[in-house]
């Protein structure tokens, strides 16, 4: 079975609304076969001309006459094929060009497909008022809980009370740190001996 015979039974296949069932793959399927197609066909064609030629060159340099209607026959018949060959080489563009123009409308009922879906959804009013409270409701409670959580933090560490054994700073540290501000030495005893022994002396 030949490839359009394939595509034909294909489409066939597909009931009364088979190029609505038609696919981006099945189209890319298509389009892949065309152009192998179209590889093989260009292929031959080249090969028959350059048989052409080949005899075309034998021919001219030949001397025997016999020789000569033989590469003049094979010429006539290559020629036939390469007429043949065009002419299936034409088919196939033609239809790969229609499979662009399937492909084309494929793509447009696919994308205004899923336009009218949303349009059909877009249009039930009253669900989407119900959908967009209960969304907003889901985060006004999701925000209330994290509010709530803060202001449990902020109550918590407010209530505490540092512990003055551990770190309350007493009289004598905070003399010193006086003694820093005022560049004072006055509470350090040993300065005290020292200042009173050069006073005597």
């Amino acid at each position: 079975m030949g490839f359009f015979d394939g595509l034909k039974k294909f489409l066939s296949g597909l009931g009364k609304s088979k190029f609505e069932k038609i696919t981006k793959d099945d189209i890319n399927k298509m389009k892949v076969r065309l152009a192998e197609q179209d590889k093989e066909l260009n292929d031959l064609f080249e090969e028959k001309l350059n048989a052409i030629d080949a005899f075309m060159e034998k021919g001219r340099n030949e001397a025997s006459q016999q020789r000569k209607m033989i590469y003049a026959q094979r010429i006539k018949f290559l020629r036939e094929e390469v007429n043949s060959i065009m002419q299936r080489i034409m088919f196939t563009m033609y239809n790969a060009s229609l499979v662009e123009k399937l492909a084309l409308k494929v793509d447009e009922n696919s994308f205004f497909n899923s336009s009218i879906s949303m349009n059909d959804l877009l249009a039930d009013s009253k669900g989407l008022a119900l959908f967009l409270n209960n969304a907003l409701g889901t985060r006004l409670k999701a925000e209330e809980i994290l509010t709530n959580a803060d202001d449990a933090f902020k109550q918590i560490e407010d209530s505490y009370e540092p512990n003055e054994k551990l770190y309350g700073i007493g009289k004598d540290t905070e003399d010193i740190l006086a003694s820093f501000d005022a560049g004072k030495d006055d509470l350090d005893p040993v300065a005290d001996k020292k200042k009173d022994s050069e006073a005597q002396g």
